[in-house]
């Protein structure tokens, strides 16, 4: 199994945070 940097899963996370905040954002203001 390959061993997973950090590096490449900081962006995915970042983006996968970013996603949820949107959502929340959407659901607060509604």
């Amino acid at each position: 199994m390959k061993q997973i940097n950090i590096i490449d899963i900081i962006p995915l996370l970042f983006a996968f945070v970013k996603e949820k905040l949107k959502f929340f954002y959407k659901k607060q203001n509604n």
